[in-house]
């Protein structure tokens, strides 16, 4: 009876150690009543160096939010995350790092793991950009960010805006594919995880 109490209370706490897991609150009808297409109005911005595409995707994601009220430069944005350097190339981005800065600036902002495409494109059509954690290449452990700024549902097509100014759409099925990275924080392996920028 002891071991069957300690089995029950591990497992109680393996269920809140993951609780930032997503699971949808959004009724299915919500879900299913958005438009086929979207597109938001984000203009492009791109990185200059190879640690900073997460804080790229942000600083877009911010002027729309804002509506330009708030302009950062990629460095003062790198500065405010917190985050070093060394530990961003080695464990990937940090999406406690962005919230740090969406904080600064009184912007609402939510990170789920275990997003699908339709909880996706429901947040691009209530116009909330997304950052996605990637993996470009799916044989290789390199993390990549970018900014998902719409959707097509008839060409199966999310839209984005890469910082790295290497790609503008994944078919659903390419971005399944790509859509896991490694964190550095939260840290560990995330999958079809997003970091959404709250648009009032």
């Amino acid at each position: 009876m002891k071991k069957f109490f300690i089995t029950c209370f591990v497992a109680i706490l393996f269920i809140s150690c993951n609780s930032n897991d997503y699971k949808n609150t959004i009724p299915l009808s919500e879900l299913n009543s958005i438009p086929d297409t979207v597109m938001l109005n984000i203009e492009p911005q791109y990185q200059t160096t190879n640690y900073t595409c997460a804080t790229e995707s942000l600083r877009m994601a911010i002027k729309y939010a804002t509506n330009n009220e708030v302009i950062l430069s990629e460095e003062e944005t790198w500065k405010l995350t917190g985050t070093k350097i060394e530990a961003a190339r080695k464990y990937g981005n940090d999406m406690k790092g962005l919230g740090r800065v969406c904080k600064k600036y009184s912007v609402k902002y939510k990170f789920l793991n275990k997003m699908n495409i339709d909880v996706l494109q429901y947040y691009l059509a209530n116009q909330n950009p997304v950052i996605l954690n990637i993996r470009p290449d799916p044989e290789q452990n390199y993390t990549h960010a970018l900014l998902a700024v719409g959707y097509d549902k008839n060409a199966r097509t999310i839209f984005v805006n890469d910082p790295a100014n290497v790609v503008t759409e994944y078919s659903y099925d390419e971005l399944n594919i790509r859509w896991d990275a490694w964190l550095y924080r939260p840290h560990g392996h995330s999958e079809q995880s997003g970091f959404i920028i709250m648009k009032e």
